[in-house]
């Protein structure tokens, strides 16, 4: 799960702005889970299609589907993410780019 929240200018401007923090959110949580898509190694896919955010009002989260499987071997993508994760740093990446727009904790599981 990857929480956000809102600091310095961002705070007011959502004060008088609602509806365009709000898009800011969904624009910053679709970014960072392409970000951490595109650097997912990919042997089948599977992992890196796997990737899903949502986000609704001022919250929003980025995870791994519980029903995406390896078309090789039949095994979830969640029996292994956080493995591949913890070996080449994704949401550590991913966070380090949301950093840069205002998103802070990031822990696993994601799902």
């Amino acid at each position: 799960m990857i929480d956000l929240e809102m600091k310095g200018a961002e705070a007011v401007l959502a004060a008088l702005e609602p509806p365009l923090i709000e898009e800011a959110i969904i624009f910053r949580f679709g970014e960072m889970t392409r970000f951490a898509a595109s650097i997912t190694p990919v042997r089948t896919g599977a992992m890196q299609r796997a990737w899903k955010w949502e986000a609704q009002g001022w919250e929003g989260r980025m995870f791994i589907d519980p029903s995406a499987r390896n078309p090789r071997s039949g095994v979830p993508v969640t029996d292994y993410a956080e493995e591949v994760d913890q070996r080449y740093g994704i949401l550590d990446k991913a966070l380090g780019l949301g950093a840069r727009m205002g998103v802070e904790d990031v822990e696993w599981p994601i799902e």
